[in-house]
This record gives C-alpha cells, sequence and structure tokens, in this order.
C-alpha cells in the first residue's frame, strides 16, 4: 500500500495533482492513500477524481498518521518538506521523493527528477552516504499515456504559451506581447488559471490584429490544445515534458534561480526574461525546426515510467 502526498494550489498549478494520478493509475487506487496539502475546497479537488477516498490538509504540519507505517510507502512530491514530515514517515517500508534536491533526499530510497539538466538523458547513481538512489533525466518525467504516443503529431502554424499556476510575473502576458511585435498571421493560444494575475491584460491582447491569440482556462485534456504547434514557450515544469514528449519544439523561461540551476543544459532557455532572449530562441527554432523536433524526440520524455512503476510495485 502506498501512500501519496502531494499538494495542489493556484500558484504551484497542478503538475503534482497529474503527476500523482498516472501512478494512481498505473499501481491501482485501491493501492493507494491520498493526502492532499491544499486550500482548496474539497468538491474542487474531487473533480480530477472519481471517488472521495482522499484527505486534505491546508498545512504539511498538520499531516498526522493514525497507524503505524512500517507496513506502508511512502510518496512524497511537495515544493517544500518540513523535517517534521520525514521524522513522521521515516519508518515507512519504502520511500520516494520526487523533483527534489540537497540534503533533504537522504530520507528516500529513490529520488526520481526529471528536471536536473547535467544529465539531459538516462542517469541513474547511487550515493554510498545517504544509501538513496538517483534517477534522473527527461526520460522520468511521470507523464499521462496521451502524451507517450508513438505517432508525434504534425506540426502547425500556432505557438503555445503556458506558464503555470497564477504567474504572479506575469510572464504569459509579456511572452504573448514580444511575439505579436515580432510575428505576423500567426496563432497563438495560451492555457491559464481563472486566477491568473493579469487576465483583463491577456483579454486585451487578443484584440490584436496582427495575429489570433486565444485564450483557454486550465484544463484536463490540455493535449488537445499543444499538438499541432510550431513552438512553445512554457515554464520548465510538467508542461515542459509534454511538449518535449509531443516533439514540439520548446523555449524554456525560468521564473526563478533553482529553475536556471536545474534547466542549464537544456538548449533554448530563457534565464531571465527580455524580448530580445525569448526573440532569438524562437529564431533558432525557425531556422532549424527539424533539429529540434529530432532533439524533442531524442530526450525520450517520459518513457522510463514504466521502471519506476515496476519499483513501486516490487
Amino acid at each position: 500500500m502506498w501512500i501519496l502526498i502531494f499538494s495542489v494550489s493556484e500558484n504551484i498549478g497542478l503538475g503534482h495533482l497529474f503527476r500523482c494520478l498516472t501512478i494512481m493509475e498505473k499501481i491501482g487506487t485501491k493501492n493507494c492513500e491520498v493526502y492532499i496539502i491544499t486550500r482548496w475546497d474539497k468538491s474542487k479537488i474531487k473533480n480530477y477524481f472519481c471517488n472521495d477516498n482522499f484527505r486534505t490538509f491546508t498545512n504539511v504540519e498538520k499531516l498526522t498518521f493514525q497507524k503505524d507505517l512500517k507496513n506502508y510507502s511512502v510518496l512524497i512530491d511537495l515544493t517544500t518538506i518540513p523535517k517534521s514530515l520525514l521524522t513522521k514517515t521515516k519508518s515507512a517500508k519504502k520511500k520516494l521523493l520526487l523533483g527534489q534536491s540537497g540534503d533533504i533526499t537522504q530520507w528516500a530510497d529513490l529520488v526520481v527528477n526529471s528536471a536536473e539538466g547535467r544529465q539531459l538523458g538516462r542517469n541513474k547513481w547511487y550515493c554510498d552516504n545517504s544509501k538513496t538512489e538517483f534517477w534522473e533525466g527527461a526520460c522520468y518525467a511521470i507523464l499521462r499515456d496521451t502524451f507517450l504516443i508513438d505517432n508525434k503529431p504534425k506540426r502547425g502554424d500556432k505557438i503555445f504559451v503556458m506558464m503555470g499556476g497564477t504567474d504572479p510575473a506575469n510572464y504569459t502576458f509579456r511572452v504573448i506581447k514580444t511575439l505579436n511585435e515580432y510575428f505576423d498571421q500567426r496563432d497563438i493560444v495560451t492555457v491559464v488559471n481563472d486566477k491568473h494575475t493579469d487576465f483583463d491584460g491577456l483579454v486585451s491582447l487578443s484584440s490584436n490584429k496582427k495575429n489570433k491569440v486565444n485564450i483557454e482556462l486550465q484544463r484536463s485534456d490540455i493535449e488537445v490544445v499543444m499538438k499541432g504547434s510550431f513552438c512553445a514557450v512554457v515554464s520548465p515544469g510538467v508542461t515542459l515534458f509534454e511538449c518535449l514528449a509531443l516533439g514540439i519544439p520548446t523555449i524554456a523561461v525560468a521564473q526563478n534561480e533553482r529553475q536556471v540551476k536545474d534547466f542549464k543544459k537544456y538548449p533554448l532557455l530563457v534565464n531571465k526574461f527580455t524580448p530580445k532572449s525569448l526573440l532569438n530562441n524562437v529564431k533558432k527554432v525557425e531556422r532549424a525546426p527539424s533539429f529540434w523536433v529530432r532533439y524533442s524526440q531524442n530526450l525520450k520524455s517520459g518513457q522510463n515510467l514504466n521502471e519506476l512503476i515496476n519499483w513501486m510495485k516490487n
């Protein structure tokens, strides 16, 4: 039996939720107990579950277990993990961390981090000091089956933009404004949270006469919107790996220093957003589209998910 602990919020988006839903589907929902750290109303979260067999906590410090965990395994997928949670779960049979680095990883038997840019391909290593195994690289991104199809969709003319969460730095607006100044007669589509920092500003951009700007609210079948994109401009997260899995040349806009560090070896990274740096990368995609498509596919984004599922089952 696995205990899954993850967070959902307007600010960070739905990446943690979809990662864990994918794992639940693979190992069987009956084999999972779900603990969600969120301020969302339970009825809103239930939209993503087939039942209400999950518990919610507004603060990770309030999370408690009414059982001995020695016969349970624990997965943690949180942006910030307090030492108190590691103490509460240290007796678990197996311990899995998603997307973490640093001293905190010593708690885990396995750390899976697709965001580590130091090795773009499959990279596995073992830390003798902590007895922790590390699996890194885009191939370990946890993606839904719909992104792992064999036939890659053909590229069209639209540009896909998504920054995730509430986008506090308003990168969505700044990116689309820049694209509007450079492109002509191109479709630009963005998917945003209904509580986006500057939703009215995005609506004003949609009236631009040079390009057709379409604004979509966050949706669970986002691959429908992504497919047929000429290129994508996204924040480094689950969406980046989803685009790469679909063979879409993708420009990542880092929103903090941690993302700059993690993704520094990925091509087409805009470290600190400026219109010039974004447009220079778009021009690279234009000049060598077949190269970037081939690069995206060679990363094998999400292709090693079954290896992780087998580790969890055994």
